[in-house]
């Protein structure tokens, strides 16, 4: 898990203290326990906006790694420079791991995407 503004995370303690307070303190005439499933979801909406507001964000660990190649093709770089450039993204390209993925973009007088 991660949170794009971890700064709102300092609204649980007294939000929670708040809410249980509120249930405590109510003159409403419930069953003890409707009093405290109403507590239990005043928290749960509160914790969830509260999660929203700090940007909760779920982490895939095997996201792979996306990597592209620039390769000059003008005529301005020799033959032999071009092609070990490819052997040299190819010999990558058969070493990456199933997850991860790779691309080359073409560059000249029309810049070309391959894959």
């Amino acid at each position: 898990m991660q949170f794009s503004n971890p700064e709102w995370l300092w609204l649980f303690p007294p939000v929670v203290a708040w809410v249980v307070w509120l249930a405590h303190r109510s003159d409403a005439s419930l069953a003890p326990w409707r009093r405290w499933l109403a507590c239990a979801l005043r928290l749960s909406a509160a914790a969830s906006l509260i999660l929203a507001m700090a940007g909760i964000q779920r982490l895939d660990p095997r996201e792979g790694m996306n990597v592209m190649f620039l390769l000059d093709r003008s005529r301005s770089v020799p033959e032999t420079q071009q092609e070990a450039a490819r052997q040299y993204v190819n010999e990558v390209v058969q070493r990456k791991e199933s997850q991860d993925q790779a691309g080359d973009l073409c560059l000249a007088a029309t810049p070309a995407l391959s894959k």
